[in-house]
């Protein structure tokens, strides 16, 4: 295979690898499970789930609500 073809490859596994943990992570914490998984085959769907809003009690649901209430409440230690 020549040089640019072992580029091609390296960048396109480069982008599918920091796409996987970071808006695929994002998909699957959102409780957007099938976008997730059929993200794996065609990951431009792995943007669609992490721009949708999350689905109610979601993991990524819960986070935001005890971030949200630890900037109102914060606790004195």
């Amino acid at each position: 295979m020549p040089l640019v073809g072992w580029l091609f490859g390296v960048v396109f596994f480069s982008v599918y690898a920091i796409c996987l943990f970071s808006v695929g992570v994002t998909t699957f914490d959102k409780g957007r499970k099938v976008l997730g998984a059929i993200g794996f085959v065609l990951p431009i769907l792995w943007f669609f789930g992490a721009f949708l809003p999350a689905r109610k009690g979601s993991h990524y649901e819960f986070d935001q609500m005890i971030r949200r209430s630890m900037q109102t409440h914060p606790t004195s230690v």
